[in-house]
């Protein structure tokens, strides 16, 4: 089992009654002096020789405990401070074996004895043990025992973890004590793979753990600085055998004999006197003789012993004061290398010279593997005098640093504390881009915003995470505190990308050095460094370590832990690092070094990021080729294309024979139906055959493939041959893809034989729960894929998702989603209370008779009418205990005598019996079958991975898994050696199909809540299909990227089931001149001059776009020449957040003229995924006004209708996957200098009022504060034709409102600032200022969910439970300020959506009164809204003429759509204003 974290391991089932709770009757035994503090910061301890080795009882009697040194003084994981609760441990060692002592202090100890390797061993009170000898951060072999001597091991760090049985097994035996318990431990060396005895100077890498429980809590301390993830590479010490000193040292007491292993050669008859005083320092004296070699060497060991390190850089020192030289004479300090000794790089050395002081010389070398040095020596002629001391070979990991540079944040690690400053500076959060706040979540341990704040320890309150706004002193932030333990996090799972912007003042301009961002794991994706000085007008980015091209200054650096910025060399006041994180969690340390400018010192040039280092990779950047007219996706297996194309009209037919089936007769049907939505032509179904038909029909000697067909088009017409009635169908599917428009207002089809069939057969997206519509079912099809998640049982869904060969799979999940409110059938201990343990992840019990009535009884309401012959039974995360989930331990499941996995085993046969009597198979996820799951403690043994050996083989033929954690070789390996079908989840893990499909029978594409990302489905059908097309091997793969990017125009032509304007021939189009609002060049000569589209230079700007008109994905765009236009050819505008804003946030383009649609070529500056990452972020607005002055909004949305600049998916599981659009097209695609590609998109608006006149259109930044700048490049306009109507369907709560709500407000008067201020409860924030925000007992104050910005306060947020149950929700918030105080008005924004629910679901709407007091008791109306929409409208003012205000009182009110569960929110921010006193 691995256990890398303790979030996963804080899982635990308390039953007092089976605990052993010990006071133990030895009341005289001395309580060992546990340590509260420690000494020093030095992570060290010395392991001495055992004389006579212990023997491992339990009792700390023996020798060797009482002459070793103790390490103690534990913290508490993730804190600053230390364990109430101590731990004391001691190391020995002797010939075969290592010996450790533990002391735990322990005023209620509570353990239960069990079987090797349970969970007992771990989950009570214990000490872990880990040990990493060959200090590579990936073997690390982990020993654990707890207070009754239960044991368990594994290997952390491998693909072996849980399989790990040592061959040559330790020993464990603990003794129990009034102050708590003692335990010894005895590892052979055999056991960790180290051959034989360690020897003097050897350092393993260690960590120690000790786990104490209480009846309340498992506590967990360490003794080194620890996060709650046991891989943290920093949170180790040094486990010294010996000394660090890999030489014999001197000896203390006057000597005149050379030390004991140490020599002289080649004769020691040339050494005249050695001494040894009281200082250990040894005098040689030496003569030149005629009859020996013109020189010796003294060396510190043996003639010929040599050392044999291991992986390390190893560091040779030592003091030599050389009193007398005779002229002629030399000395030098040198080892050399064993192997090969005559090539000069053998040997390294240091000469030294005459001097009346000691001197330090150092010689360091990296050792490799199996490189051995012969011991190292002074080597001379002539004859002399030396004196040395401190002599010292010895592994060197501390860090150095350059001269005069100091560590300005005043965190240096322990070895270079001499280089911390005095200065107290401070640091702030901003989301990324942006001036708005942006405050993380912070642990010790994960937890969700209900969590954090109520979290009432004094010693965190105020520290990062739980403060809202203002700077942060380095003394008090967990980013500089030293502790690397202590860290920082922001995402919310499903939610975001933990992405942020971390600011540092540093007072003053520095020269800076490196900029060091620490972490623990191998958490981190990017850093990239701003830097900006007083005089600075922007920041510039200096360093980054993400290239999407190539990027190899030596200035970045990669490693373990974090990223360093070196060699800086720039003169900064602020520092600014746009951080990405890899996982939900965060990152520990950040280190910036610098010094200031001495006097008289020129501040060094800036050097800006360039792309490539500035390299040119392409000297005339291109236009690359448009897309093959054959784009059929997914890619089909084999294709010939000859030249010509045959025309389709009005007489084409659609030929299936005389006696076809009610199946053919649908294929063609749905045929009929999409070839009409491309051309216009509705074709005739006939049985009578014709020149040019399409004609259909089946022969299974086609292929041997299931769903396979043949697609041949030549001169005389289309033939379709399918396998079988599926192959048919998906044959048409596509044939409707690859018709083309013949330029002349007719349509073709390409010439080509096509023979194609499914990798998989089993093919399923999980998209948004409820329904499916037609359209998403076409879409489905039109790609290939033929399952679908089914969450109510309607017939007539059934029957819609046969016509296009879509079979519904019920989801009728086994654990807490169905089960919530039936109290009674949830699993729990005897008197355990269902409100104490949560319902969040409850299981049903599997002895309850009543349970299993009423699950069968929803079985049997899916299986009468489902197509699939699966039924979806999830079981997911039902090993959560501290989520509220429990097994095997309620009376009725002890009755039955089973373990864990063996009371699992009868459950599934139970459910298989059901299912199989009606034909059906079981799906289920892959959780219970990967850990060793939950149990009653007096359980001998459990474990679930054990499940699959043990199911019968007639539940394992019906049975398939689909894989959540696909990355996990053992449970791949466990379910094909029982021969378990399996699907794969996740197209990044798989992706390109190295490996698929092999062992994997089907997909099973589960997505965040039901958000259906086109950019995974593309990836997954592609996967699914033919993945050898697209496996990196040649030309396809870049190919189907390209053929990627269409995919969104034709699900948004299945979803809608029309063409748009723009493909519908015979309209006309026009421009829309943009020349005298363009604001930014394409061509961008200089970096971070404010002028450029990207400002980052001329290798990645759009020189290769050329001016002029010419058709982008179909449609005439007309691209501004800047060199006639002033040097402006795009228009940008920036958010109001936006970091150094340039631009301005609204621009207004004049049309005035009427339009079915305008299509727009644009493109992002970057994509929100370098930042964060929300599902389908809105980066801006196309307001289209008309002349009546009302508006429709047409939204900028990340991989919906715009993408990134640079076409690159993002790399997080639960975000966009790329540039497959659900709603735009791809228009253009250029080289840059860099090598990168550039990439335009066109996303077309629709017309609900094709008849009115459209005045102008906004280009506007959204409220949403966002670091994401919007280009646009070109406007072309479609004109209406004469039976053009108005769309009737036009929700008008949300479109064609009034301009007048989006136009900006006058602000009456100066804001308060609400932040910065700190979270006293769930329900209280109190500012700084005093100002208090409070909500009623339903809802929470969060600071977590949305934006943050200047003013914020807190969301006001609902419990997501009652959202499926009312459509509307209503909140108060009040505000209380200290004492009456003048105030002249007010502003609200309402919460903004939270997206990644579903696709392209309306605004929040949020209606709102705000009343205001004088006292506190009488209230006096001020304002009402209705229809808030927050992204659109922002910051609502409403000024009043000034008074006294003491409380405000604001009731808001949802508006939900009843089809929308689990939407929406109230009031985000308020921001209260002051009247001037400017007098203006």
């Amino acid at each position: 089992m691995k256990r890398g974290s303790i979030s996963v391991r804080r899982s635990i089932l308390i039953v007092v009654a089976t605990m052993i709770c010990v006071s133990s009757a030895r009341s005289e035994e001395s309580k060992p002096a546990f340590q509260r503090k420690k000494p020093n910061e030095v992570y060290e301890i010395v392991a001495l020789p055992a004389e006579a080795v212990p023997t491992i009882d339990g009792d700390l009697g023996d020798e060797c405990w009482s002459k070793a040194t103790p390490l103690g003084a534990f913290h508490p994981v993730g804190r600053n401070s230390y364990a109430k609760q101590q731990t004391l441990a001691w190391f020995s060692f002797g010939t075969d074996a290592l010996y450790v002592a533990v002391a735990c202090e322990d005023n209620e100890i509570m353990a239960t004895a069990g079987p090797r390797d349970s969970k007992v061993a771990w989950t009570m009170d214990a000490v872990e043990l880990f040990f990493c000898p060959r200090r590579d951060d990936v073997h690390w072999f982990h020993f654990i025992f707890n207070a009754v001597g239960s044991q368990y091991d594994d290997i952390e760090g491998t693909s072996k973890d849980y399989k790990w049985t040592p061959e040559i097994d330790w020993k464990v035996a603990t003794s129990k004590h009034s102050w708590g318990w003692t335990g010894e431990i005895r590892i052979p060396y055999a056991t960790v793979g180290w051959p034989g005895q360690p020897g003097k100077g050897d350092v393993w890498k260690f960590k120690c753990v000790r786990t104490n429980l209480t009846a309340k809590a498992r506590l967990q301390s360490t003794w080194t600085f620890m996060s709650d993830d046991f891989t943290d590479i920093f949170a180790v010490g040094d486990l010294i055998f010996e000394s660090r000193n890999l030489l014999s040292a001197l000896p203390a007491s006057p000597s005149a004999t050379v030390p004991d292993n140490w020599s002289v050669s080649p004769d020691k008859g040339r050494m005249s006197r050695v001494t040894i005083d009281g200082e250990a320092a040894a005098r040689l004296q030496w003569e030149k003789s005629n009859n020996l070699s013109k020189s010796f060497s003294f060396r510190f060991g043996g003639r010929s012993n040599y050392i044999a390190p291991y992986d390390g850089l190893y560091l040779l020192s030592g003091k030599v004061r050389m009193r007398k030289a005779v002229k002629g004479s030399a000395a030098l300090f040198r080892w050399r290398l064993a192997e090969d000794v005559s090539k000069k790089e053998s040997w390294k050395h240091v000469y030294f010279a005459a001097s009346s002081d000691f001197n330090e010389y150092r010689l360091k070398h990296k050792f490799k593997r199996g490189e051995r040095i012969f011991m190292p020596e002074i080597h001379t002629s002539g004859k002399g005098e030396v004196e040395l001391k401190e002599i010292s070979l010895r592994l060197d990991d501390r860090k150095t640093r350059k001269f005069g540079f100091k560590c300005l944040t005043n965190n240096a690690p322990p070895e270079l504390k001499a280089f911390n400053t005095d200065e107290e500076r401070h640091y702030t959060y901003r989301l990324p881009g942006t001036d708005a706040p942006k405050f993380p979540y912070s642990t010790p341990h994960y937890a969700g915003p209900a969590q954090v704040v109520s979290y009432s320890n004094e010693e965190h309150r105020g520290s990062d995470g739980y403060r809202v706004g203002g700077w942060i002193p380095f003394k008090d932030g967990y980013l500089t505190d030293g502790n690397v333990g202590t860290y920082v996090t922001w995402s919310r799972f499903f939610q975001t990308v933990a992405g942020f912007d971390v600011v540092f003042d540093l007072g003053e301009d520095l020269l800076l050095d490196e900029v060091e961002v620490v972490t623990g794991s191998s958490r981190l994706f990017n850093a990239s460094l701003y830097l900006k000085s007083q005089d600075d007008e922007r920041y510039t980015m200096t360093h980054t370590a993400q290239d999407l091209v190539q990027y190899n200054e030596k200035g970045v650096s990669d490693r373990p832990g974090g990223v360093v910025h070196s060699n800086v060399n720039t003169v900064a006041r602020w520092v600014r690092l746009n951080v990405v994180m890899k996982t939900l969690a965060g990152f520990s340390e950040v280190r910036i070094w610098g010094r200031p400018l001495k006097e008289g010192e020129l501040p060094p040039d800036k050097k800006p990021y360039r792309q490539r280092n500035g390299k040119v990779t392409v000297k005339n950047p291109a236009e690359l080729p448009g897309l093959p007219d054959v784009a059929i996706f997914p890619l089909p297996q084999r294709l010939e294309r000859r030249d010509g194309f045959l025309p389709i009209g009005q007489k084409t037919t659609i030929v299936i024979p005389g006696k076809s089936n009610k199946r053919r007769r649908t294929t063609a049907e749905v045929l009929q139906e999409g070839i009409f939505v491309r051309t216009g032509l509705k074709l005739k179904i006939s049985a009578q055959d014709s020149p040019g038909s399409i004609r259909l029909k089946e022969d299974d000697t086609v292929t041997d493939k299931a769903e396979g067909y043949m697609l041949h088009i030549d001169e005389e017409g289309i033939n379709i041959v399918g396998k079988d009635p599926a192959g048919t169908f998906y044959a048409t599917q596509s044939l409707v893809q690859i018709i083309q428009s013949d330029g002349k207002g007719g349509s073709v089809l390409p010439l080509v034989r096509i023979l194609d069939w499914p990798a998989t057969p089993a093919r399923l997206v999980h998209g948004p729960r409820g329904k499916p519509n037609p359209g998403l079912l076409r879409a489905l099809a039109r790609f290939k894929i033929n399952d679908y998640p089914m969450y109510s049982n309607v017939r007539e869904d059934v029957e819609l998702a046969e016509r296009y060969f879509v079979k519904l799979i019920p989801q009728v999940w086994f654990n807490w989603a169905w089960n919530t409110n039936a109290e009674a059938f949830i699993e729990r201990t005897k008197g355990e209370n269902i409100t104490d343990i949560g319902k969040i992840r409850a299981c049903p019990c599997p002895s309850h008779p009543e349970m299993w009535k009423n699950y069968f009884a929803r079985l049997d309401n899916f299986t009468a009418i489902t197509n699939s012959e699966f039924v979806d039974i999830n079981t997911d995360e039902m090993y959560i205990q501290e989520m509220g989930a429990r097994w095997n331990v309620c009376p009725r499941c002890r009755a039955r005598g089973l373990n864990g996995q063996e009371l699992w085993v009868e459950t599934l046969k139970k459910i298989h019996g059901h299912l199989s009597k009606r034909g059906k198979k079981i799906l289920m996820i892959d959780s219970i079958f990967r850990y060793r799951g939950i149990s009653h403690p007096e359980d001998k043994e459990n474990d679930w991975r054990k499940i699959p050996d043990l199911l019968p083989d007639e539940v394992k033929k019906d049975l398939v898994v689909y894989l959540w954690h696909d990355d996990d070789p053992a449970l791949v390996d466990a379910l094909a050696r029982n021969k378990i079908a399996i699907w794969r989840w996740r197209p990044q893990a798989t992706f390109p199909g190295k490996h698929f499909p092999g062992q994997f029978s089907g997909f099973y594409l589960a997505q965040s809540d039901g958000a259906l990302d086109l950019g995974q489905v593309v990836a997954m059908a592609q996967l699914c299909w033919s993945p050898e097309r697209s496996n990196g091997k040649g030309k396809d793969t870049s190919r189907f990227q390209e053929l990627a990017v269409v995919a969104g125009g034709m699900w948004q032509e299945c979803v809608r089931n029309k063409l748009p304007p723009s493909r519908q021939g015979g309209r006309a189009s026009f421009f829309v001149d943009l020349s005298a609002v363009a604001n930014r060049s394409r061509i961008d000569d200089i970096p971070y001059d404010g002028k450029g589209w990207l400002d980052l230079g001329s290798e990645c700007d759009l020189r290769a776009l050329k001016p002029g008109r010419f058709p982008m994905a179909s449609i005439p765009f007309e691209v501004l020449d800047e060199k006639k236009n002033d040097g402006r050819s795009v228009v940008m505008v920036e958010n109001r957040g936006a970091l150094d804003r340039e631009l301005p946030t609204r621009v207004e383009i004049p049309v005035n003229r009427k339009a079915a649609s305008i299509c727009f070529l644009h493109t992002l500056s970057r994509r929100p995924g370098w930042a964060y990452l929300s599902k389908e972020e809105l980066c801006g607005y196309y307001y289209v006004v008309y002349d009546d002055d009302t508006y429709d909004p047409f939204e900028i949305k990340y991989v919906t209708n715009v993408a990134n600049w640079d076409g690159k998916q993002t790399n997080w599981a639960y975000g966009p996957t790329g540039i497959a659009l659900s709603r735009a097209r791809l228009a253009w695609r250029g080289q840059t200098r860099s090598g990168q590609i550039a990439v335009l998109y066109a996303a077309e608006w629709i017309n609900p009022r094709p008849t009115a006149t459209v005045k102008k259109i906004i280009f506007a930044s959204p409220e949403i504060k966002t670091g994401v700048k919007p280009i646009l490049l070109a406007m072309t306009g479609y004109a209406p034709r004469p039976d053009d109507v108005e769309d009737q369907s036009i929700d008008r709560r949300i479109r064609l409102r009034p301009v007048s709500r989006i136009m900006p407000q006058e602000v009456p008067g100066n804001p308060i600032n609400l932040s910065p201020g700190k979270i006293l409860s769930k329900r209280l924030y109190e500012a700084d200022n005093g100002i208090r925000i409070s909500t009623d007992s339903k809802f929470s104050l969060s600071t977590r969910l949305g934006e943050e910005h200047q003013g914020t306060v807190a969301n006001v947020v609902f419990d997501n439970s009652l959202a499926v149950k009312c459509e509307h929700f209503s909140v108060d918030v009040r505000i209380e300020l200290p004492a009456p105080r003048m105030l002249s008005g007010i502003g609200i924004i309402g919460k903004y959506r939270q997206e990644h629910y579903l696709n392209d679901f309306p605004p929040s709407l949020i209606d709102y009164k705000i009343e205001i007091s004088s006292d506190g008791e009488k209230w006096e109306h001020l304002a009402e809204v209705k229809g808030h929409i927050p992204e659109e409208e922002g910051l609502q003012v409403h000024p009043f003429g000034p008074k006294d205000v003491k409380m405000i009182r604001v009731s808001a009110r949802n508006v939900i759509p009843l089809n929308m569960p689990r939407y929406g929110g109230q009031i985000s921010f308020i921001q209260l204003y002051e009247p001037d006193d400017s007098g203006e």
